[in-house]
């Protein structure tokens, strides 16, 4: 996996989904994605693409829950 400042992330098809798509969502979720190292798309292999994307959705409902939206483990961007 490669990640780098508003660059793209690549995921090739040796990697284990779920360490990957807890990484991305990490990176993108932080600080509410405002980092310089917040990924800002994702090339992945199409072997592994269905999988990335259910472990993606994992990583997101076990970091935040079922509603992320209304979490307080979530920042919030405010501003008027």
């Amino acid at each position: 996996m490669l990640c780098l400042g508003k660059s793209p992330t690549i995921v090739d098809k040796d990697v284990d989904p779920d360490v990957v798509a807890e990484r991305l969502m990490f990176g993108k979720t932080v600080n509410v994605g405002q980092t310089c190292l917040a990924p800002d798309y994702v090339f992945v292999h199409a072997s592994v693409k269905d999988a990335l994307i259910n472990s993606m959705k994992a990583a997101v409902k076990k970091f935040y829950g079922d509603s992320p939206e209304s979490t307080k483990d979530y920042s919030r961007v405010i501003n008027r």
